[in-house]
């Protein structure tokens, strides 16, 4: 975070915003190395045991799921936009980043639910971005 304000500071706001594009583009670019690289292993795991990685996909599908509902019926006292907003950060954390504070503390399966929960955090904005515009259309 630091760095980050530093970089932002030395930079200075005129520069940021010529360079937002660029650097959106390098996140697409990291964040597809980083998925691409946390999956590694899924493909041969599942070859071998494709029950257990069935059940832990569905799992993570189903806890993203909830996630977003829980976020969302937490805050809905507030705006709908905002508990919206909440259930998006909810649903959609990147569980894998525990993975390099853990290592491999917490064995195979651990880390195999980890890579498959990205499946909801890359395939589900196709679906709730859909639900969260209709939602919002009324407001």
């Amino acid at each position: 975070f630091i760095l980050a304000f530093v970089i932002r500071k030395s930079l200075g706001q005129a520069r940021l915003t010529a360079l937002w594009d660029p650097m959106g583009g390098l996140t697409v670019v990291f964040i597809i190395i980083f998925g691409v690289t946390v999956m590694d292993g899924v493909t041969n795991r599942f070859y071998n045991d494709p029950e257990t990685v069935i059940i832990y996909t569905a799992a993570a599908f189903v806890l993203s799921i909830a996630s977003h509902l829980l976020g969302y019926w937490l805050f809905i006292w507030k705006r709908r936009q905002f508990a919206l907003t909440t259930a998006l950060l909810s649903g959609y954390r990147n569980m894998a980043v525990i993975y390099a504070l853990v290592g491999d503390q917490f064995g195979e399966d651990f880390f195999l639910y980890l890579s498959v929960h990205q499946f909801p955090i890359y395939l589900m904005p196709l679906m709730t971005e859909w639900i969260f515009r209709r939602m919002l259309k009324d407001e």
